[in-house]
């Protein structure tokens, strides 16, 4: 499932939307592994471009929890996290 995930991401333009499909795939392996970093990072997309701030914000504060604090990952999700408080609740 995390192939066929990463096949469908990398063949979507940069600030595309996540296609549902994505998500789907994405909530399919995170039920698999509630760790995978690469799923918890692009379903909190597709809920934050959905309006889901709260749903995004779960993903992603799960997402940095397995990362090193000390890493480029780490302060880009914490950015993105930061960006959804600036939006509203």
């Amino acid at each position: 499932l995390a192939k066929y995930a990463a096949s469908i991401a990398r063949a979507l333009p940069r600030d595309a939307r996540i296609p549902k499909e994505l998500m789907e795939i994405g909530d399919r392996i995170l039920t698999l592994d509630p760790r995978h970093t690469g799923a918890l990072w692009f379903t909190g997309v597709a809920r934050a471009q959905t309006g889901d701030r709260a749903g995004a914000r779960e993903r992603w504060t799960r997402l940095l929890a397995e990362l090193d604090p000390k890493s480029p990952q780490y302060a880009d999700v914490k950015k993105s996290i930061e960006a959804l408080d600036k939006t509203g609740p």
